[in-house]
C-alpha cells in the first residue's frame, strides 16, 4: 500500500445462514487488498474469506453484550437486524480492531465492490464523513474519520440512547445520524439541499451519489428512470449495461433480491424472490468474472 493511502477498516456484523453470494462478496473484497474488513459472524462460511477479511466467530448474545458494555446501554432486541442501529458506534465498539486505521466504516453483505480506491482517493479521504448517497448516510457503505471526533459523532444525536434501547430497528444509522449533516429531512433531496447549507458538519463531509442501488427511488445517471438491469464484475472492476465502460464503486443488489424497498415503477416483485437459487457461478470460475441480473449471478459469457 503506498504511504499516501489512508488506511480503511470496515466492520460488518452478520448472524445466521450465509447468503449464496458470499463467495462473490469475498472476491470483490479480495480485489481491494489495501482495505480491511472486520467481519463478525456466528459460524464459518463455506467459502474461506480472503486475507483482508478478518473473521471473528462470536454468537449474537456475546456480540450484543460487547456493544452494551461499551455503550452502557441495554439493547433489548434479539433480532440481529437491530444491530444496524449501532453502526455509527462501531468506532468505539471496535476501537481495538480499528486502532491504526485512518477511517472506519460499515457495509452490508448484499453488495459487490468495484475498485474502491478509484473513487475514494486522497482527495476524498480528507473529509470527516463520506457517504455514497447524496441525501443520507448510506447504510450499505459509509466511512467516518477514525478520530476522537469521528468515533463520537453519534453522541450528537440527542436521543441516541433511547433509539438504541428500543426493541425494533429505528434507522438510527441512516435517518437520525443523517440529520446531523443534512437537517431534519434526510432522504428528501430538495429539502436536504437547503438545510445542509446550515449544517457545519455537512461542509466537512462528502455526500456524493454513487448510483449503487438500482430500482430505488432516484433517477439514474442520465436523469431518466432507465436503470441498468445487468451488471458485470471482472478483476475488481464493476460496470453495467447502461453506462458503457463507466466504473462504479459498488452494486447494492437489494432490489434484485427483495421487494421491500423496490419502487412500483420497476415492478412490485423483486425477480430473485421467484428463484430457487441465485448463485450460478462455480467457485473455480469466480476469478474469471461474473454478471448480476434478474437471473441472479452467472458466469461472464
Amino acid at each position: 500500500m503506498p504511504p499516501s493511502y489512508k488506511k480503511i477498516g470496515l466492520v460488518a456484523v452478520y448472524f445466521g445462514p450465509w447468503p449464496e453470494w458470499t463467495p462473490l462478496f469475498f472476491e470483490s473484497c479480495r480485489w481491494n487488498p489495501s482495505i480491511d474488513w472486520f467481519l463478525f459472524a456466528d459460524h464459518d462460511p463455506d467459502s474461506p474469506p480472503p486475507p483482508n477479511v478478518h473473521l471473528t466467530i462470536i454468537d449474537f448474545g456475546r456480540y450484543k453484550q460487547r456493544a452494551e458494555d461499551t455503550l452502557q446501554v441495554a439493547i433489548p432486541s434479539w433480532d440481529p437486524y437491530k444491530l444496524c442501529d449501532i453502526r455509527p458506534m462501531f468506532g468505539v465498539i471496535h476501537a481495538d480492531e480499528l486502532a491504526g486505521y485512518h477511517y472506519f466504516g460499515w457495509c452490508d453483505l448484499d453488495v459487490v465492490f468495484g475498485d474502491i480506491r478509484r473513487f475514494y482517493d486522497s482527495a476524498v479521504l480528507r473529509h470527516l464523513v463520506v457517504s455514497s448517497h447524496e441525501e443520507r448516510i448510506a447504510g450499505h457503505f459509509t466511512l467516518i474519520e477514525n478520530s476522537d471526533e469521528g468515533r463520537h459523532l453519534f453522541e450528537r444525536v440527542a436521543n441516541w440512547r433511547i433509539l438504541v434501547g428500543k426493541e425494533k430497528y429505528c434507522g438510527l444509522d441512516e435517518v437520525a445520524f443523517s440529520t446531523l449533516f443534512l437537517g431534519p429531512w434526510p432522504g428528501h433531496r430538495w429539502k436536504s439541499r437547503i438545510m445542509r447549507n446550515f449544517r457545519p458538519l455537512w461542509w466537512r463531509s462528502q455526500f456524493q451519489e454513487q448510483y449503487s442501488t438500482p430500482y430505488f427511488n432516484r433517477p439514474w445517471t442520465d436523469g431518466t428512470w432507465h436503470h441498468p438491469d445487468e451488471w458485470y464484475w471482472r478483476e475488481g472492476k464493476l460496470t453495467n449495461n447502461r453506462n458503457g465502460d463507466r466504473q462504479f464503486l459498488y452494486l447494492h443488489f437489494m432490489n434484485f433480491r427483495s421487494s421491500r424497498y423496490r419502487i412500483p415503477r420497476f415492478g412490485l416483485k423483486a425477480p430473485w424472490e421467484s428463484l430457487a437459487n441465485v448463485n450460478h457461478v462455480d467457485h473455480s470460475a469466480i476469478e474469471s468474472g461474473f454478471k448480476i441480473g434478474p437471473y441472479g449471478f452467472a458466469p461472464l459469457g
